[in-house]
């Protein structure tokens, strides 16, 4: 028989045998098949909005690792700049000898890991913060470089064994030159390669994740590993950042270990140096991946279930009982994999008043899940009204979304909730899709996603000593504060406040009564202005104040004063230092004095130091004659470095 003639007899018999049903048949078995689809369609983008979620947080972690360590990095380099410059006046007034003691306070000590040392043109060492292991080095690469006036800023090296420090060591060095201009030796900032990493915390790096300094042309400075890695991990060429700072994910094959990464990178404002920190992807996403692969045998037992359904329906009779034990089970199944996920599900029945209104919401089904988000449990949530469950706002707001969701479709948003909420969650992730005269309601508790999103922006934008807003928040914040005076046409003033005599204190009663004399001066800053104003502590002993809606410059002088008042009060336990310590402040203001961020901060700290030149203990507001003054006092000495 022809194989067309014994299809067509197969056909005849098995429509034989199910009569006029088949298409009942047919019908239950593609509603299987689109059960199937959307079932697997909803875990899969369920799955894809909880990876990019997911993803979103690692690139946010890594930059704001990245920032915090750049950030640091950056710090140190500075302070270290500032020493350099004062070493080499002091060296150009006397080669012979440099004290160095009273200029490295503040910076690492020897013990800890940074080392002074001033080489002369024949390389040998004229002074040092330490106890020298020689006084003398061969030939090196770094001082031949410098003699031969490689650059007239630092140069750094990688880490290299240090004849003089007797350890591998990091060298940020410069060229010293004599009056005529020739080569009069070198100035070595010489750091143990640890010492670069030390800023950064591993309690918050997961086991392969690392941080690392570069130069720019490729070489590792230093490298932190996450706790317990026992191994290094680099890349296995140097890596190429283009731009200045930015996040990528770099594929495993560019690592040792075979594992892809998030990295982030920052460039040195002003050295060849990059600081950048990857984040194993493998470990950052195991949370997600778990849960990826719950949802998935959750909805593979949906699909087997359902299956099985079908095959079952193909050799029963199509009687109507047993459709209704099938359609039971299909429903049993999905409420299975509903309830055994983390969000809440509810099928909501609008209900309108006489003008069309949307009054309220009939709860026609949810999963357990979505009745616990509610305090109760499902078979006491079905057929209630959701405004006898809900407070009156809550209710207002759910009405809200429901209304946008019928008009547009569907919406989704997240949502803050009160303290006092029946909803057992801080912050809730809501979806709600309008699906034939009903709307699907989808809850998800997202509080500790968001708890650690707030977290991660406390510790990148607060000082840990003080508790106050640091540098980085004033960056930010500052241009905002000057786009809302343009808006409001208002003024904007800055105070600069820096601690008289506070390297006295350090000195004389240690770094633990002045880190707590750093706390009460915050404090005594934060109650002597007003609520609104913004107090911010830049690093060491300097602090701002940032002013808004200022009606005119005569109205910072007052809460200038009461800042000074609060500062010259006795401190407990620093009776010793009463009468010379105190603080000098400097103003400026939006727009009158600066059009910009930037130059409100140079502005002020310029009349903080002007306040200081007149004997401390001053407030000072900015005026164009106080930039006349430095430029007036810098052109010789610009002329002489220039001569020399």
């Amino acid at each position: 028989m022809p194989k067309a003639s014994r299809l067509s007899s197969r056909l005849r018999t098995i429509e034989s045998v199910l009569g006029g049903r088949w298409p009942t048949l047919l019908g239950f078995l593609l509603m299987i098949a689109v059960s199937l689809a959307a079932l697997w369609w909803g875990v899969e983008r369920t799955l894809a909005e909880k990876r990019e979620a997911a993803q979103a947080l690692i690139v946010q972690q890594a930059v704001s690792r990245t920032a915090s360590y750049a950030y640091q990095l950056e710090d140190l380099t500075s302070r270290i700049n500032d020493v350099a410059d004062i070493v080499i006046q002091r060296w150009q007034a006397s080669p012979g000898g440099v004290p160095l003691d009273d200029l490295l306070v503040g910076l690492l000590s020897a013990r800890q890991g940074l080392y002074v040392i001033i080489l002369d043109a024949d390389g040998k060492v004229v002074t040092t913060s330490f106890k020298a292991r020689a006084r003398s080095i061969p030939d090196l690469d770094f001082f031949r470089a410098l003699r031969d006036g490689c650059c007239t800023g630092w140069q750094v090296t990688p880490p290299s064994f240090g004849p003089v420090v007797g350890q591998d060591i990091v060298r940020f060095a410069r060229r010293l030159n004599k009056p005529d201009g020739s080569f009069g030796g070198a100035l070595v900032f010489a750091t143990l390669p640890n010492v670069l990493a030390t800023f950064q915390d591993n309690s918050v790096m997961g086991p392969r994740d690392f941080v690392t300094v570069r130069l720019l042309d490729g070489p590792v400075l230093t490298t932190k590993l996450g706790p317990d890695q026992p191994k290094q991990i680099f890349y296995l060429e140097n890596p190429k950042f283009p731009a200045e700072r930015g996040v990528l994910r770099e594929d495993g094959s560019k690592f040792k270990d075979g594992h892809a990464r998030w990295v982030a990178w920052q460039k040195h404002p002003a050295l060849p140096l990059v600081a950048l920190s990857a984040i194993t992807e493998a470990d950052a996403m195991a949370d997600f991946n778990e849960t990826a692969e719950s949802y998935r045998q959750v909805a593979g037992l949906a699909t087997g279930a359902l299956l099985l359904l079908g095959v079952m329906m193909a050799t029963a009779t199509l009687m109507f009982s047993m459709r209704q034990a099938a359609a039971e089970q299909v429903r049993r199944t999905y409420r299975m994999a509903t309830d055994a996920a983390n969000e809440g599900f509810y099928m909501l029945r609008p209900e309108f008043d006489d003008a069309g209104a949307l009054r309220d919401l009939l709860v026609e089904d949810c999963n357990d899940r979505g009745a616990a988000l509610f305090g109760t449990a499902r078979d006491r949530l079905l057929g209630k009204h959701v405004g006898s469950v809900l407070d009156r706002d809550l209710h207002t707001r759910l009405l809200d979304v429901c209304e946008r969701a019928m008009r547009f479709g569907s919406v989704e948003d997240e949502l803050r909730m009160p303290a006092d909420s029946r909803i057992g969650a801080s912050w809730i992730y809501r979806r709600a899709v309008h699906a034939g005269a009903g709307i699907a309601l989808t809850l998800r508790d997202i509080s500790a996603l968001k708890a650690h999103e707030e977290e991660l922006n406390r510790l990148a934008n607060h000082d840990a000593l003080t508790g106050l807003p640091n540098r980085h928040w004033l960056t930010h914040q500052l241009p905002l504060a000057i786009e809302r005076a343009q808006r409001g046409r208002s003024r904007v003033a800055l105070l600069f406040i820096d601690l008289d005599n506070f390297k006295l204190v350090n000195d004389t009663l240690g770094h633990d009564a002045g880190d707590a004399l750093l706390v009460e001066a915050a404090a005594r800053i934060r109650g002597a202005v007003r609520a609104s104003d913004d107090v911010a502590r830049l690093g060491g002993d300097e602090f701002t104040v940032v002013l808004e809606n200022v009606d005119n410059p005569q109205a910072v002088d007052p809460i200038a004063q009461k800042i000074l008042q609060a500062l010259a009060a006795p401190f407990p336990g620093l009776e010793s230092v009463s009468g010379v310590f105190g603080a000098s402040l400097g103003a400026s203001l939006y727009p009158d004095d600066a059009g910009s961020a930037e130059a409100l901060l140079k502005h002020a700290d310029i009349a903080m130091y002007a306040s200081k030149a007149s004997g401390k203990g001053r407030f000072s507001q900015y005026e164009t004659a106080m930039s006349d003054a430095l430029l007036a006092k810098a052109r010789p000495e610009a002329q002489v470095t220039a001569a020399s």
